[in-house]
């Protein structure tokens, strides 16, 4: 089974789960702008725009669009937005010209547990409209993808790290890591994923570039030499 909500409801869950939430949130540092409508698809924003506390409204999560009416984003970015926009690509500017959808229902990956934020953190949302601006992104089919000798591309809009969200879309490289050599390389960095290393989950990562506050649902990508040649493997949880 899965859980769904309408968006009816996604105003108040997103008062009431926000809090416990804010501090799973993730953003890119080390990264640079993107050029605009490159990633299509990853211009998209979860945003919560009500709410008696102004420092906590605005973009929330980040998705990817993966039909005309479906964005693949993080599932526990659940109850923490109320619109949908595509196209956005200044998340600074809020008259940035973009699409806005309300949810008309979300579903979770049937295996998600709302206290644990690691496994099957995916979420599929149905837009109660039609996307004009972005191209979808493929989704990645083959097991054997990515593989060792890959460098992926994080994509985002979240807070960098002086807490400030950025002028624009942001991207950066990583390096793809097999899960077996994972453990063994966060060793060697004085990092411990004994527990948390699951194989529905993959390792990426390179020093000094990261995902961060705010970016969690943006899309991790084999970049193609164009857009419609792009295949999204994984999202930043």
């Amino acid at each position: 089974s899965s859980s769904s909500s309408s968006s009816s409801s996604s105003s108040s869950s997103a008062k009431s789960n926000r809090n416990k939430i804010e501090k799973d949130r993730q953003l890119i540092y080390g990264g640079w702008e993107t050029e605009e409508d490159r990633y299509s698809y990853a211009q998209v924003s979860l945003q919560l725009t009500e709410g008696d506390d102004v420092e906590k409204l605005g973009h929330q999560c980040g998705g990817s669009l993966v039909a005309p009416d479906m964005v693949l984003t993080a599932g526990h970015c659940k109850g923490l937005f109320n619109e949908i926009e595509i196209g956005k690509y200044t998340p600074r500017n809020a008259s940035d010209a973009s699409e806005i959808f309300g949810s008309y229902y979300e579903i979770r990956h049937p295996f998600y547990v709302d206290n644990d934020h690691y496994r099957y953190d995916v979420m599929l949302i149905k837009l109660d409209g039609t996307s004009a601006m972005g191209r979808p992104v493929r989704i990645n089919a083959d097991s054997s993808v990515p593989s060792d000798d890959n460098t992926l591309t994080v994509i985002g809009m979240g807070k960098q790290s002086n807490g400030e969200l950025p002028n624009s879309m942001q991207e950066t490289s990583v390096q793809f890591i097999a899960n077996s050599e994972c453990s063994q390389v966060a060793d060697e960095h004085g990092l411990t994923l004994e527990s948390f290393l699951e194989p529905d989950m993959m390792c990426a990562g390179s020093i000094g570039r990261d995902a961060c506050f705010g970016d969690s649902g943006s899309p991790l990508i084999l970049k193609g030499e164009h857009e419609q040649d792009d295949t999204q493997v994984g999202m930043v949880r």
